[in-house]
């Protein structure tokens, strides 16, 4: 296969002494070339040797880069020469030329070295892996950064170290399917004699040419690294041993060429009857650079290193321009020099080979950038002819044995390298298993610590609606009870004694607290950021968690789900916390007692014929309004027993307001008989007492003046409906009925009253039921025997 010489130009950029000196005005004048201004040796010892150079001149950029491919040298808007040729020849400007290069890679000042590497070796990294041996050199003047180029610097590493970087990075990629070795030397010519960089010694290295016109070098040492690592550390070791001096034009200059080359030998890792084995080698070569006598000023040793190292690229040259002529008519040189004898296969082998040409911009450097651009020109003309380097072996019968061992040794490692891979992916996986659910816990420990730092505002929660649920037991109590009290029953009462509405009007402003109260706790715990609180943890944990190392759809439902529980956890202990506060009391008996009170204070007041009519129809009003009150059965306490007087003729049946009366027992009207003793509205009587509260389990109110909610800053008291207004029906006979003599019980038991009602000696034992009794006693309850 047929492959030309790719030719690559890197501009280097001005450096800081250069840009000092660098022309910003184009009436300056200007400095030509090295050779135009040349000092003696007398002034460069009071002089700065670089002023010296260019006499106290500036310099020029002669270097126009178009594009990636082509650059202009010495453009005509900035060359003195053409300025002067316009000036002399006005009207003459076809004359005029302009040096116009084309190359198959351009790179400016701002190229980096990855981009260099990236242009000119990386695809040769591909032929030496398929066989085909490849070169890599530069070329150019001195100090144009050939050796930057090629070997870089710690913070930007050159083409060596990138390349060998890839190198093993391919050789790991392959180790399952190819037995690849890699061999490396590091040699030096300088002044025409060989070193060998890596293990200096005073035996002679020379060249040889085997059967196969194969260039090689004798006693050099090979050296097989296993890293890249390994191969940084020899190649430093051999810049250390190369020889380089300060001159005139570079205080580091390499005075020799150094050539590294790396073997390549691969074969299928699998033993067959048919082996092919695959070679390269891959050749990185950095050349020194040419240079003037008069602009180097060398004396001596360096002036003999400068003939030589001239000596060698003159030769290169050479070999150059006799593989550009087309027609081969030339003989090519190469024996003129060890370097050329060294790059014959390189230059017109079985070689692929990328030239770096490195060059200035500067006009200090005209001379040689002109010549070096001119060479590579020409260099991309040469042609090669690349042949792929592979062996086949056929095996002998003898060697069956051989080749069977060799495939059981490559079993065992491979199986052994899988079993290796599987328990590290198993321990992988594990490892990741495990933070993944410990990560998951600490997210969950997170929630619960939301959770508990809300303590406080959790048992405001429950106030709130343990609250909630007393206010809206009360406030369902008052208009239950308000609706029954718009009766017509109870309107007929009102109309004579206007002083009743006074507690329907206190009932109403109870109401409208109650409702105040609840907007209140209900806005209060709208205002409650512990859900809010709780999910935004939540969000932030799944946020982190996402991060991890193999976390799935499935990691992030079971998290979901050990968060909802959590939540649950934490919502069913409020509940319970809520639940478990009882509703243990309610006002609701209050305000019965303290209005069936009131009636019965105004009704004292009243004339005796009044007083009859009022009481009877009173008494049937609160029946028609608190019949319907309450039908749950109540415990039922004992009930005292306590007697009329024998004036009363007839039997007054006195009903509970909340029980209906029974069916098979209608109840009558009640009607009164004149009485002498009831002709005196302020008579004195016997008080029936009344006790603070009803034996048994079922309690009655206390009176309703020392209620807390008589009080109207009060708040109400808790509800409870166990605490309902307990009435019995009890039955009174009047003296001379032929009952009367006998124990009368309670008509109906379902409020759990008991006891019996005797027949009083005299009239004079009987006090008024509303009058002579204590202010503690006023509340509703249950009459008591009286005491004799």
């Amino acid at each position: 296969m047929e492959s030309s010489i790719s030719v690559a130009v890197r501009v280097r950029p001005f450096t800081q002494t250069e840009q000092t000196y660098l022309q910003h005005n184009p009436k300056q004048q200007l400095f030509l070339g090295d050779g135009s201004l040349a000092s003696s040796s007398t002034n460069t010892a009071t002089v700065n040797p670089f002023t010296s150079r260019k006499g106290g001149k500036s310099i020029r950029k002669i270097i126009n880069v178009v594009d990636d491919k082509m650059l202009i040298f010495d453009p005509p808007e900035s060359s003195p020469v053409a300025g002067m040729h316009k000036a002399a020849f006005p009207g003459n400007t076809h004359r005029i030329r302009e040096h116009r290069f084309v190359f198959d890679q351009l790179f400016d000042e701002d190229a980096s070295q990855e981009q260099v590497y990236n242009q000119t070796t990386r695809p040769l990294l591909s032929n030496i892996f398929d066989g085909y041996n490849a070169t890599v050199f530069a070329y150019g003047a001195t100090g144009c950064g050939k050796t930057h180029t090629i070997s870089g610097r710690p913070e930007a590493p050159g083409v060596v170290f990138l390349t060998m970087k890839e190198l093993f990075d391919r050789i790991e990629a392959l180790r399952d399917e190819k037995v690849i070795d890699v061999s490396l030397s590091y040699l030096e010519i300088y002044n025409e004699t060989i070193k060998d960089l890596l293990e200096p010694s005073d035996k002679v290295l020379t060249l040889r040419e085997d059967a196969d016109k194969k260039i090689s070098v004798s006693n050099l040492s090979s050296h097989k690294p296993e890293s890249v690592e390994e191969v940084m550390e020899m190649i430093l070791q051999g810049n250390t041993n190369r020889t380089q001096s300060p001159t005139e034009a570079n205080a580091t200059s390499s005075r020799s060429h150094a050539v590294l080359q790396i073997n390549v030998i691969q074969k299928n890792r699998t033993a067959e009857l048919s082996e092919s084995h695959t070679f390269a080698t891959l050749s990185i070569i950095d050349l020194a650079g040419s240079e003037r006598a008069s602009a180097t000023k060398n004396r001596g040793e360096r002036l003999l290193e400068g003939a030589n190292i001239n000596k060698s690229l003159l030769a290169l040259g050479n070999c150059i321009n006799a593989l550009c002529d087309p027609k081969r008519k030339l003989h090519v040189p190469y024996r003129n020099s060890k370097l050329t004898r060294l790059l014959k296969f390189s230059l017109g082998g079985n070689c692929k080979t990328v030239m770096i040409v490195c060059i200035s911009p500067s006009s200090q450097h005209y001379d040689e950038t002109l010549n070096t651009l001119k060479y590579a020109d020409r260099a991309k003309m040469i042609k090669t002819k690349v042949v792929r380097n592979q062996h086949s072996l056929d095996r002998h019968v003898g060697s069956y044995l051989k080749m069977i061992t060799e495939q059981r040794t490559e079993i065992e490692t491979l199986r052994k390298r899988e079993a290796e891979a599987i328990e590290q992916a198993v321990a992988k996986y594990v490892a990741a298993e495990q933070t993944r659910r410990d990560a998951i816990k600490e997210a969950i420990t997170s929630l619960e610590t939301t959770y508990s730092r809300t303590t406080s505002e959790t048992e405001q929660r429950v106030m709130g609606l343990h609250r909630i649920k007393l206010l809206t037991l009360q406030q369902s109590q008052l208009t239950s009870w308000m609706q029954l009290l718009s009766g017509p029953d109870f309107g007929a009462l009102t109309s004579a004694y206007p002083e009743l509405l006074y507690f329907v009007d206190d009932a109403q402003d109870r109401l409208k607290r109650l409702c105040s109260d609840i907007e209140a706790i209900n806005a209060f715990l709208d205002s409650c950021t512990r859900d809010m609180a709780a999910q935004n943890t939540v969000d932030q944990c799944l946020r982190r968690l996402k991060e991890l190392e193999g976390w799935c759809e499935a990691d992030e439902e079971l998290f979901l789900i050990w968060a909802e529980q959590t939540r649950d956890h934490y919502e069913r202990e409020f509940h319970e916390c809520v639940s478990s506060v009882s509703l243990t009391d309610t006002f609701f008996g209050p305000i019965v007692s303290q209005f069936m009170n009131a009636c019965l204070h105004m009704i004292q007041r009243i004339e005796d014929q009044e007083h009859v009519r009022l009481l009877s129809e009173a008494l049937v009003g609160c029946e028609n309004v608190f019949k319907s009150v309450s039908t749950a059965p109540i415990p039922t306490p004992s009930t005292p027993n306590f007697s009329l007087p024998s004036a009363y003729k007839r039997s007054v049946v006195v009903r509970s307001p909340v029980q209906p009366p029974p069916k098979d027992k209608p109840s009558k009207r009640v009607r009164w008989a004149p009485s002498p003793a009831l002709s005196t509205p302020r008579r004195t009587s016997n008080v029936l007492s009344t006790p603070s509260r009803l034996p048994g389990p079922a309690a009655a109110v206390e009176s309703p003046i020392d209620h807390p909610m008589d009080s109207p800053d009060s708040a109400p008291p808790p509800l409870d409906f166990s605490d309902a207004v307990n009435h019995s029906n009890v039955s009174i006979l009047a003296d001379g009925d032929s009952r009367a003599n006998r124990v009368v019980t309670p008509t109906s038991g379902k409020f759990g009253i008991r006891g019996s009602l005797r027949k009083c000696v005299s009239n004079h034992e009987l006090k008024s039921p509303v009058r002579g009794g204590n202010k503690e006693n006023h509340g509703l309850g249950m009459p008591q025997r009286v005491t004799q």
